[in-house]
Order: structure tokens, then C-alpha cells, then sequence
């Protein structure tokens, strides 16, 4: 009974102590309008790659890899020239999944989705 009794109060005062944090990414909306108010740009990519043999994968995906880790640095240029006025390249993730042949019609090979995330200060 004590166990649950000191559970149940350290509960209670990290949930106090959490509530009473701001609000993490809220602004209120008056800040919104401002100049230099931040916009967050997410961009998802995804490719299969054919490759039956291991040596095969392992260099395609790095190509891949490398592919999207290109296009990250360039789409803050293709951000600035449509959208943005300042652009800052804020994450970025890749995956690889192997994707075994069904059959003869559909060749062995992998998929790999890349996420990047850019933060953007809208042009004006």
C-alpha cells in the first residue's frame, strides 16, 4: 500500500512539473504574422532499386543514400528560389528494405524512402 501511495505522489509532482513547462513548438498566433516567423518543410522521397546480388546492394544503396542526401542540399536552393527567404536544412533520415522477388515478373531488389526536414522563413 505504501509502494502505491509513493508512486501516486511522484506521479503527481513530475505531472506538475511537466504541466507547468510552455508548450513546446506553440507560439501564440500574433506571432505567426511576423517576419521572420519559421515554417516547417517536410519532403519525403521514395525509390526501389533492383540488385540480386549483396556487392550489388550494398553500392546501389549507397548511391541511393548519396542521391538524397544531394537532393537535401539542394532543395534549400529550390526552397529559396519558390518560397523562402531564408532556408536551414533541419533532418534528415534514410532507410533501406529489402524487397525479395515474387516471382519472375518483379526482380529482387530494395526500397529506400529518405525524410528531410528544412525549416523556412516565407518570402515576403
Amino acid at each position: 500500500m505504501r509502494r502505491i501511495y509513493l508512486s501516486s505522489a511522484l506521479f503527481i509532482q513530475l505531472m506538475s512539473a511537466a504541466l507547468a513547462q510552455p508548450a513546446a513548438g506553440l507560439m501564440p498566433l500574433q506571432q505567426l504574422d511576423t517576419p521572420d516567423a519559421k515554417v516547417r518543410i517536410n519532403l519525403s522521397i521514395s525509390i526501389f532499386v533492383t540488385a540480386s546480388k549483396k556487392d550489388q546492394a550494398l553500392k546501389a544503396q549507397e548511391q541511393v543514400r548519396r542521391m538524397i542526401y544531394g537532393l537535401a542540399g539542394h532543395e534549400c536552393t529550390v526552397l529559396r528560389d519558390a518560397i523562402a527567404s531564408e532556408c536551414k536544412l533541419q533532418s534528415i533520415s534514410v532507410s533501406a528494405q529489402r524487397a525479395p522477388s515474387s516471382g519472375e515478373q518483379e526482380p529482387e531488389g530494395f526500397n529506400v524512402s529518405g525524410n528531410i526536414g528544412f525549416r523556412i522563413v516565407p518570402k515576403q
